[in-house]
């Protein structure tokens, strides 16, 4: 919510006028409450600003979502029973099977971990207005892509990405309450020559910036991504495409909203008949301004600027965390795949003598 300006409305953005019939506590042209647009029950609009200043810490477990390290351990589990398993069905030696699975799995996470490691170390960093149409790495600050809003599931503080969890103690026999999950919205890397949109949904996501506190015997953590930290991303770029127009529609409207922030500007610009608001042919106009706005941005910049999936499988990775320890993070997962590796091809070696 705006409140430093109360007389914009958060949600259509609507400029409150003095003519305005509706009772000052709502919106006169979406019907919506100032104080109640944004918030959950948990989280009061009279919530003092020192409780919502930045608490994430640098955690040392990761928020993640990447094949090489994430999701390891549930691979490794996974391929540990179905060595089991098919041990017991085909009643041949567990030496074998087991071993065989784990060491094709490691084989795959290691080349996994190698790849990304060698991705982080070896793409350079382009500008975004330098950028090559292609596989690129481009490093900058978040910035909300307009239209795209998204809380944190616990913290309800706005960000663009987040990873949560709910651990129950352990000496708690109830577990019914843990959980995990995540959740992402298009945003913008901006850096000094340009902005560049990504869509982290189709991402490997690694994050270092943890916000976590106990109650109740439960621990609730929340790995986010907020505007203006530093982000360092590696995927596809390109310039225009289907989702151009799509793209410009939500620049348009999002300008539009942050000129309407400061109301008096808004009034003296369009309000053309001076009748304290600005509807009709004049909101018109200030919507073709907008769009005029953008389109001299986008000539400046030559088009809309994505980065996304590659075509060919290279991995998309965004990075909210120290380059260096994410470095080492991937050279210990490389290296701990390749010995589970050998540890198991010398496991199934014994078990075929």
């Amino acid at each position: 919510m705006n409140t430093a300006n109360p007389t914009v409305c958060p949600k259509c953005g609507h400029a409150r006028a003095a003519a305005d019939a509706a009772p000052a506590w709502q919106c006169p042209a979406c019907g919506i409450a100032y104080n109640k647009f944004g918030t959950r029950p948990e989280a009061s609009a009279r919530e003092p600003v020192a409780a919502r200043e930045d608490r994430r810490e640098h955690a040392k477990t990761v928020g993640e979502r990447d094949t090489a390290g994430g999701s390891a351990v549930g691979i490794y589990l996974a391929l540990f029973v179905v060595g089991i398993a098919a041990a017991f069905l085909t009643r041949g030696k567990i030496l074998f099977w087991l071993p065989l699975l784990l060491a094709s799995g490691a084989f795959l996470l290691w080349l996994a971990a190698y790849r990304r490691k060698r991705m982080i170390e070896d793409v350079p960093t382009s500008t975004i207005a330098a950028a090559a149409q292609g596989y690129v790495e481009i490093q900058g600050t978040v910035e909300h892509a307009p239209g795209d809003l998204l809380a944190g599931k616990l913290t309800n503080l706005p960000c663009v990405w987040y990873h949560y969890t709910l651990q129950t103690d352990p000496a708690e026999k109830d577990n019914s309450r843990d959980d995990a999950g995540w959740n992402g919205t298009p945003f913008i890397i901006r850096d000094e020559t340009g902005e560049c949109m990504v869509d982290p949904a189709a991402a490997e996501v690694v994050c270092d910036r943890c916000q976590a506190w106990s109650a109740h015997r439960v621990t609730y953590s929340e790995w986010s991504i907020r505007v203006g930290d530093p982000i360092y991303a590696i995927g596809y770029f390109s310039t225009g495409g289907a989702r151009s127009e799509h793209q410009f529609k939500r620049k348009v409207g999002g300008a539009l909203r942050s000129w309407q922030r400061d109301a008096k500007a808004f009034l003296a610009r369009f309000d053309a008949n001076r009748d304290g608001r600005v509807a009709g042919e004049e909101m018109a106009e200030a919507r073709e301004a907008a769009g005029r706005e953008m389109l001299r941005q986008y000539s400046l910049q030559g088009g809309v600027h994505t980065l996304g999936p590659s075509p060919d499988g290279r991995p998309f990775i965004l990075i909210s965390a120290d380059q260096d320890r994410i470095k080492r993070r991937y050279r210990r997962l490389t290296a701990a795949h390749l010995l589970i590796f050998f540890v198991s091809l010398g496991a199934l070696v014994y078990g075929l003598a």
